[in-house]
């Protein structure tokens, strides 16, 4: 789906990476926010605004490079 909104592109499970390389799973997103799971040194849950965001790895995609070990 086309969007010049990053917001909008974002579901949970998602993986998201902020400007300074940290990677967050995306617990929620409501209005401008993306809630993830990771929680700060206070024990509050970090969150994420658009400008913050330097890019996503859908669940699709990461699914669709996953690699199998045995079975």
């Amino acid at each position: 789906k086309a969007s010049y909104n990053i917001i909008e592109l974002i579901k949970s499970k998602d993986l998201v990476i902020d400007t300074k390389n940290n990677v967050y799973v995306v617990d929620k997103v409501e209005d401008n926010y993306v809630f993830t799971t990771s929680k700060t040194e206070d024990g509050l849950i970090k969150t994420l605004v658009d400008y913050q965001i330097k890019s996503i790895v859908t669940k699709e995609l990461f699914k669709s490079m996953e690699y199998k070990v045995g079975e």
